[in-house]
């Protein structure tokens, strides 16, 4: 096994009332070359996406029929961009706006959708053009993992367990079949989601009572998926539904 050892290391102590110096200290280590590191998990390096001035709409999304270069809508130079980074994880659709955030609105023709206004960042006028469907194909171009951020803070736990249904079913359910109206045969990969945004700041306050029944509401998903609440007392708390 290598071992380098670290010696002589000189530490000054400055006395409080910066007169004088202590006497130097020596301090010693080792360092085991061969140890295996800390594995730093790649989510930890995730994006997020809200409807927030540029951010999304002109940003990452332009539409099929826009002078600036796009795949599908989607601008080039950024989904070249952000395959470079390697983006492993994409949160969407806040943020603030994911506790306002009706995915009904987002679905099925885009010269169909409401406009509805964003009622968090300025009271804006939303088309709804990147919704569901489109947030899933960007995630797929850029080579990312998703992160649905589910609205608790207007929407039900049946709104939230419609919307993974419609997302994630494989079956001939009428929300699959909605889906696949829509143009999505397949339903798409749904690596994480958030229970609410924030429930002590924009989402809320959430009550825990409300928090736990959306979790409740998704646990007749047909996959596993990691899922977060987020409390107002003390840190991240996480599961697997």
């Amino acid at each position: 096994m290598t071992r380098r050892t670290l010696a002589t290391l000189a530490v000054a102590l400055t006395a409080f009332a910066g007169a004088a110096f202590a006497q130097p200290r020596t301090v010693s280590g080792t360092v085991d070359l061969n140890s295996p590191g800390a594995v730093i998990q790649p989510e930890v390096y995730g994006h997020f996406m809200e409807q927030l001035g540029s951010g999304i709409t002109g940003g990452i999304w332009v539409g099929p029929d826009s002078d600036i270069p796009n795949t599908r809508g989607f601008r080039n130079d950024v989904v070249a961009a952000l395959r470079a980074l390697e983006v492993p994880v994409v949160r969407w659709p806040g943020g603030c706006y994911a506790d306002i955030y009706d995915w009904r609105s987002g679905i099925g023709p885009r010269g169909e959708r409401p406009v509805t206004l964003n009622r968090w960042w300025g009271g804006t006028e939303e088309d709804n053009a990147f919704g569901t469907h489109e947030f899933f194909d960007f995630a797929e171009l850029i080579g990312a993992k998703t992160y649905l951020s589910i609205n608790v803070g207007t929407g039900t736990p049946q709104q939230a367990a419609d919307w993974i249904e419609y997302v994630t079913s494989d079956s001939q359910s009428s929300l699959a079949r909605e889906r696949r109206a829509n143009g999505r045969e397949q339903p798409w990969r749904l690596d994480y989601i958030g229970v609410g945004n924030e429930p002590w700041g924009c989402g809320g306050p959430h009550a825990r009572r409300l928090l736990h029944g959306s979790s409740e509401a998704l646990c007749g998903l047909h996959r596993p998926l990691r899922t977060g609440v987020r409390h107002h007392r003390g840190g991240p708390q996480r599961g697997r539904l």
